[in-house]
């Protein structure tokens, strides 16, 4: 038997051992972080689409599309998170979709449907991109009659406008991390 490979044997094992969990922890690390990623992405596009909802009650009621939601899309579409709003009225046609995806993307948004009145969340290929989305319906109460301004208290009954979907990608947090640029490594470095 030759010496030198019990030594060798004795090596190989244990750099293997020691070389698989400096494999695998950070694939660990980095398998948590992309679903912190995502439950963010979701809680995100959650909050959002509640703000919008209770925001876009008076551009509903109103029908002023141009006044009242145009600048609460423009304002939801400065996420870098969000690709894309939906306004549908009472009868499932579209008062308002914006994106900034292209026109394509916005065509493919105009036809997605959801139940009305239903709150629902998921996943959804449109236009060749994988979207997260939250829909549900923009509700008020409706006033009985003027004895509610007084304090008489009348049965309450909750309105349907229409419904709201909020479209977004994790496009963002999967950039995160940007490669740093060499050359501007070598201009601070010799700054």
């Amino acid at each position: 038997m030759n010496p030198g490979s019990y030594y060798r044997r004795t090596v190989t094992w244990f750099l293997l051992l020691s070389g698989i969990p400096t494999l695998i922890i950070p694939a660990l690390f980095i398998l948590d972080e992309y679903r912190t990623g995502i439950r963010h992405l979701k809680e995100i596009t959650n909050q959002l689409h509640r703000n919008l909802t209770q925001n876009s009650k008076e551009g509903y009621l109103t029908g002023e599309v141009d006044q009242y939601l145009v600048p609460l899309a423009d304002s939801v579409l400065a996420n870098p998170e969000v690709k894309g709003v939906l306004f549908r009225d009472r009868e499932d046609e579209v008062l308002l979709c914006m994106t900034r995806e292209g026109r394509q993307c916005e065509e493919a948004m105009r036809g997605f449907r959801t139940g009305t009145g239903i709150e629902m969340e998921g996943r959804q290929d449109l236009a060749g991109k994988r979207l997260y989305y939250v829909s549900g319906p923009v509700t008020t109460w409706k006033m009985s009659g003027a004895e509610q301004l007084f304090g008489l208290q009348e049965s309450r009954t909750q309105v349907d406008l229409g419904t709201l979907v909020l479209f977004s990608a994790p496009d963002q947090f999967m950039q995160a991390y940007p490669e740093p640029n060499p050359t501007s490594v070598k201009e601070d470095l010799f700054a």
